[in-house]
């Protein structure tokens, strides 16, 4: 699996697929500390918001470098399509870690955090930014020519996911009371948020905890729904 994560890592890198989106989010994380000093939790809780918008972005562009052809061809190398789909699953895992530390190393680097800084408050802005991250590369994973053959309707239905997971909340009170518990189903994201909007880390434990696994557990549950539903060949009735 090693040889696979590097091939797919190096022919991403040759694709340029992801310029756009790395692009955007390095200005938008630039531009978030463009002032300084700033709260370490809240900031953190901002950028990690931009990954998980934008690893939508990179990951549909990920898994669509291969064209059908090659990635039949690398399916026989493989010998096995589930350690192929797993191998690109681990190299946007990868991608993730390498940004979400990135994303609070340059803040702390050039002193853009104010002086409530301390390592706990670093480790949970890099778990926020990892989370979020891996919970967006396995939600756009489902949106994929894999599981949906029309492009277009992949980005439509994985860009309403994103904002309804985004605005639960709001959504939970504007829905009638024998439906607010529909929203129990979407992804913690504004849970998460609501927490780093203080600074006093004491406080948000347990409640951080159970987020992560909340966000971890649901991750787990769209990759084995992933996995279950190209077995089938659910992408056949989404031909376009």
């Amino acid at each position: 699996m090693k040889a696979l994560i590097s091939y797919y890592f190096l022919d991403y890198i040759k694709s340029y697929r992801y310029v756009p989106p790395l692009t955007i989010y390095l200005v938008a994380l630039f531009l978030n500390y463009t002032y300084k000093p700033n709260p370490v939790l809240s900031s953190t809780a901002v950028t990690a918001l931009y990954l998980f918008l934008l690893m939508v972005w990179f990951t549909l562009s990920f898994f669509h470098t291969e064209d059908p052809t090659q990635q039949h061809l690398t399916i026989l190398h493989a010998k096995s399509k589930v350690k192929m789909f797993l191998s690109k699953y681990m190299t946007m895992f990868l991608c993730v870690i390498v940004l979400s530390v990135f994303s609070v190393a340059y803040p702390v680097v050039f002193g853009m955090f104010g002086a409530d800084i301390s390592i706990l408050k670093l480790i949970i802005g890099v778990l926020n930014h990892f989370f979020l991250g891996v919970l967006s590369v396995s939600m756009a994973a489902l949106f994929t020519r894999e599981i949906i053959k029309n492009p277009g309707t992949g980005w439509l239905g994985v860009s309403f996911v994103l904002l309804v997971s985004i605005a639960s909340t709001g959504l939970r009170h504007a829905l009638p009371n024998f439906l607010q518990w529909t929203v129990w189903v979407l992804p913690p994201v504004p849970h998460l948020m609501s927490l780093m909007e203080g600074s006093n880390v004491a406080s948000i434990f347990p409640a951080i905890g159970f987020v992560y696994l909340w966000l971890g557990g649901y991750s787990a549950v769209l990759i084995l729904l992933y996995f279950w539903l190209q077995n089938r060949g659910f992408w056949r009735f989404y031909d376009g």
